[in-house]
């Protein structure tokens, strides 16, 4: 098992390696360099958002959830402004 974790280092290494020679060869373009930003910045986020979600934090949920509590607030508002209206109108009468 342990020839085969060396083995396995080794070819992760390697891969890397090439990787950067092949980045050193082609990749020096500043377009280039913004792509990879961009993309390590993505995959930063994407696992923050993981992170949340394993911990049971849905950031979709909870904007939903905030949604419809304003939702529910302004309706309510409503409501009461109608009241007001009705007794400012019997008052009236």
């Amino acid at each position: 098992k342990q020839t085969l974790l060396l083995a396995r280092m080794a070819r992760a290494e390697t891969a890397q390696q090439i990787n950067r020679a092949m980045d050193l060869a082609t990749g020096r373009s500043a377009f280039a360099q913004f792509h990879r930003l961009e993309e390590r910045i993505e995959r930063t986020e994407a696992m923050g958002e993981a992170y949340d979600r394993l911990a049971g934090h849905d950031p979709d949920a909870e904007e939903l959830e905030r949604q419809l509590c304003e939702q529910e607030r302004k309706e309510q508002l409503e409501r009461d402004f109608e009241e007001l209206k009705r007794r400012v109108a019997s008052d009236d009468a």
